[in-house]
């Protein structure tokens, strides 16, 4: 039983001029509705706060990561008095820069 190949060059031209022949038919699509948050972003809860001022104050600690404990996303370490970081939204360690007055 003898193999003919075909010739590779006509290959890709059989396959283009059967593709060309073919009728296109158009695909129909559903509609799709997109909305939007009608109250806005302001109006939206946002999980932030600032802590600024006499708040500030009154909640002061040892460390910044006890300060900033119990704060909207965030919680902290502890590796004893006055040694804990802060834990943003989960991430800690390098994933997250302290600054003190400008400086880190």
């Amino acid at each position: 039983m003898r193999y003919l190949p075909l010739p590779l060059p006509l290959s890709p031209l059989a396959v283009a001029l059967w593709l060309a022949s073919s009728p296109s038919q158009a695909l129909e699509l559903e509609p799709q509705v997109i909305t939007a948050n009608p109250l806005g972003n302001a109006q939206l809860a946002t999980p932030s706060s600032v802590l600024e001022g006499d708040r500030l104050l009154l909640q002061q600690k040892g460390s910044l990561g006890e300060t900033l404990n119990g704060e909207p996303g965030v919680s902290s370490t502890w590796f004893g008095p006055g040694a804990s970081r802060p834990i943003i939204r989960g991430l800690d360690g390098d994933r997250i820069r302290l600054l003190r007055n400008g400086g880190g």
